[in-house]
């Protein structure tokens, strides 16, 4: 395992080491450095003496390593993270004794950040991104649950993003310490130890049941992406019993309440997966992935593979994605703080392009600013844009609600075929609403969709001129 970033672990050094740097193990490995010091282990970077190879070499702090609850956990996580084999789970390659007989397992060095490290600089994430980090841990979660496995405390921290050149970002799954397999009693607590952490644990883990299995990852894994894509976690206290109480028993901000230029269409998903009730949850860590990428996919914000067949071709709307994943790759050679400024720069002049436009009656030209801001938020990650998103939501929506006209607006198609229109399938189930001819109020009961998502998908079909609007008669 890494340690480039020493905050997957904490940011301290061992003032006692338990190994010594130059020391020898097993006739193998030569120690390095201490990299970092976390709540039971210390992490160093070590040679592998034959091969030359980096590797990181993981044992119990000195308090820890007479302990028998502490040893028994140390050993399960070697074991355990032995017998997973996946890209996106930290690979062990040995587990041997020190000459004292202190155990200690060795795993590969990984050059990269944790996610919490990347989430305390950035505040959030891209949508693109946050959905292709959730894919990659939901691979690895998926494969240690044909294990048996269950890991029980993913979160920022247990999560590694590697930089690897000329390729897109690469999270690995850290910390299977207080992971369960099939053979072992869930459990919360033990001498009041919380085995988990508050914000990320399913609310079966907190009342310690026999039902605690693999969806309890899965409930994990929906509080990353949330936090990932809004900037905070949904379940929040002054202490751990007011955030367990919140788990158990409230429900959480909606993710577009939270960050309202977020596609609704996510809301769904979300609540499943954050059901309290496990069996209200997707059958696995993959259907709830996959049901992610698809709902992307329909508003356009996808980049990976298709997830699941479907006989629409794939294709966007107003949100355009690079034509390849190289727009995730590193940029070294750019200010990441200039490229920030430029960025909130095009944000506000799309913002005062969309209120003069508003002013002056140039509906068309509103709409397709505040398109193109929605685009800015959903593909970029700036505190700034999205404290001016905040602010401009009630303005943006009063523009696609005005291109729109009242409910009894009658609608007609001008082109109706969404291949040729390059639609997704959400608006294509609008053309096809609206073929033959039907009101705003019509369509906006038909869609299936959020009422904000359907007016400003219909407001981008008026202003491209696939649709046609016309004063309706009576009441909708």
């Amino acid at each position: 395992m890494v340690l480039a970033d020493p905050s997957v672990l904490t940011s301290t050094v061992p003032s006692a080491p338990v190994l010594t740097v130059g020391a020898v193990l097993s006739d193998t490995y030569r120690v390095v450095r201490s990299l970092a010091e976390g709540g039971m282990g210390a992490v160093y970077e070590a040679e592998h003496l034959r091969l030359g190879r980096r590797v990181a070499i993981k044992v119990l702090r000195d308090e820890f390593r007479r302990h028998p609850d502490a040893l028994a956990r140390f050993r399960r996580e070697a074991e355990t993270v032995g017998q997973l084999n996946n890209p996106h789970i930290v690979q062990v390659f040995d587990v041997h004794e020190t000459a004292a007989g202190d155990p200690y397992f060795v795993m590969e060095f990984l050059e990269g950040e944790s996610l919490a490290s990347r989430l305390h600089r950035d505040g959030r994430l891209a949508m693109a991104d946050a959905l292709l980090i959730t894919s990659q841990l939901a691979s690895g979660l998926a494969s240690a649950h044909q294990q048996g496995v269950v890991h029980r405390d993913l979160k920022p921290e247990n999560v590694f993003l590697v930089t690897v050149p000329d390729r897109p970002v690469f999270a690995k799954i850290l910390d299977f310490g207080i992971a369960s397999a099939r053979h072992d009693r869930p459990r919360v607590t033990r001498d009041n130890e919380l085995l988990g952490t508050p914000e990320y644990m399913a609310p079966e883990q907190v009342h310690g049941t026999h039902a605690a299995d693999h969806r309890v990852d899965q409930f994990s894994l929906a509080v990353v992406f949330y936090e990932m894509v809004t900037g905070s976690v949904p379940f929040k206290g002054e202490d751990a019993m007011a955030i367990l109480y919140r788990v158990v028993h409230e429900e959480p901000v909606p993710l577009t309440k939270a960050s309202p230029w977020v596609p609704a269409v996510f809301d769904a998903v979300l609540a499943r997966a954050l059901a309290k009730d496990p069996t209200q949850r997707f059958p696995s860590v993959s259907q709830f992935s996959w049901a992610l990428e698809n709902a992307a996919r329909h508003v356009g914000v996808s980049r990976t593979k298709r997830a699941l067949p479907s006989d629409v071709p794939h294709a966007t709307e107003h949100v355009t994605p690079p034509s390849s994943p190289t727009s995730l790759r590193p940029t070294p050679a750019r200010d990441p703080h200039q490229e920030q400024v430029r960025i909130l720069e095009r944000a506000g002049r799309l913002y005062d392009n969309a209120v003069a436009s508003l002013k002056g009656d140039q509906l068309d030209d509103a709409v397709y600013a505040a398109e193109k801001l929605f685009d800015l938020a959903v593909h970029h990650r700036d505190a700034g844009l999205y404290e001016l998103m905040g602010r401009a939501m009630p303005t943006l929506d009063l523009i696609f609600e005005q291109r729109l006209g009242p409910p009894t607006t009658r609608l007609s198609c001008v082109d109706c075929d969404p291949r040729r229109l390059n639609l997704t399938p959400n608006a294509a189930r609008l053309l096809a609403i609206v073929d033959g001819g039907a009101s705003v109020a019509d369509v906006l009961a038909g869609s299936g969709m959020p009422r904000r998502d359907t007016v400003r998908m219909l407001a981008g079909l008026l202003r491209r001129g696939a649709l046609r609007a016309s004063p309706g008669t009576g009441r909708a």
